[in-house]
């Protein structure tokens, strides 16, 4: 039997592109550190290409620890989020409730790193919501907390803004600035273990969900500055970058070919 070498793990641009953008906003010479792991400095321009994984996650924790942020990948986070990042946005349209969402996301998962895997598991009135592919590779609180983010983020375009897990779980040794941030809300946060992974409650799964806001725009006659704030973003500028990533047009162009 011939041995088969696992894949080098790599991942869309666009999944880092959160990173870069929180980076910059706060100062680090991100192009000095893209050279030191060897990741081009102008990948921003093809978001769809593929990149080393694993000198992404060691890019983010330096960015961490250069400017003294242990939350950093939480900020990154925000920065973008996940289901809004340009290679995964269209493949999670037409998902009508929280379950077809998260089914979909584990299935296309592979398309944006080629070694994660996502998966649903139930367990009594929960269901497990995890990831496997930053474990396998490496243990790092920053990756971690930047995916994990990302996975809340997608439960709560269908419970909320203010939905937390129940039980939120890290494979990186206990850290203090992760049990003191509010980011997890009241609920559990468990370090050490097999996976990282968040409980959604079962009775959320099948709540509608609003990838981008569309149905807002069409629907209501509110200014874009006030559908900008109650969709969760900061300012107008970045709901309309990731607005035209998924729609092709800004919000205004669309409101307005609806309407013709």
């Amino acid at each position: 039997m011939s041995y088969q070498h696992p894949p080098i793990p790599l991942m869309r641009v666009s999944i880092c592109e959160p990173v870069i953008l929180a980076a910059r906003s706060i100062g680090t010479p991100v192009d000095k550190l893209l050279r030191r792991y060897r990741l081009p400095t102008m990948m921003l321009e093809d978001p769809g290409m593929l990149i080393p994984e694993i000198p992404c996650w060691h890019f983010i924790e330096a960015i961490g620890e250069l400017e003294g942020e242990p939350l950093f990948g939480l900020k990154a986070a925000t920065e973008i989020a996940l289901a809004d990042t340009l290679s995964l946005n269209p493949l999670l349209q037409g998902c009508a409730s929280l379950k077809l969402l998260l089914e979909r996301m584990c299935t296309v998962a592979y398309t944006q790193s080629n070694v994660s895997h996502m998966s649903l598991k139930e367990d009594g009135d929960i269901v497990w919501f995890r990831e496997s592919a930053i474990h396998s590779s490496m243990a790092r609180p920053q990756a971690e907390q930047y995916t994990l983010a990302g996975m809340i983020q997608l439960v709560q375009l269908a419970a909320g803004a203010d939905w937390y897990p129940e039980e939120t779980h890290f494979s990186v040794d206990f850290d203090r600035h992760i049990i003191n941030t509010e980011f997890f809300g009241t609920g559990k946060v468990l370090f050490s273990q097999p996976y990282i992974a968040i409980a959604i409650p079962k009775r959320l799964l099948p709540l509608p969900v609003n990838l981008i806001g569309s149905g807002i725009l069409i629907e209501d006659d509110a200014n874009l500055l006030d559908i900008t704030f109650q969709l969760g973003y900061e300012n107008s500028s970045t709901f309309s970058r990731a607005f035209r990533r998924w729609s092709g047009v800004t919000p205004r162009e669309y409101r307005i070919l609806f309407r013709q």
